[in-house]
């Protein structure tokens, strides 16, 4: 999007959706990152493997 804004006009509805949308996916990725930590390595204190770090995200606690 940076480019895109450099190098022509683009509309504001995609500017603030370009917005919106990178904040969605940051704090999704925090809270993904932070039930991996939480549940996985502080409980476990183990290296985990994909099978494991799928189960934890799913796991409601």
């Amino acid at each position: 999007m940076t480019v895109r804004v450099a190098a022509t006009d683009v509309p504001a509805w995609q500017q603030l959706l370009c917005v919106v949308l990178s904040t969605g996916a940051f704090f999704g990725a925090v809270w993904l990152a932070s039930r991996i930590y939480r549940i996985g390595i502080l409980s476990y204190g183990k290296k985990p493997k994909l099978k494991e770090i799928v189960r934890w995200i799913t796991l409601r606690v």
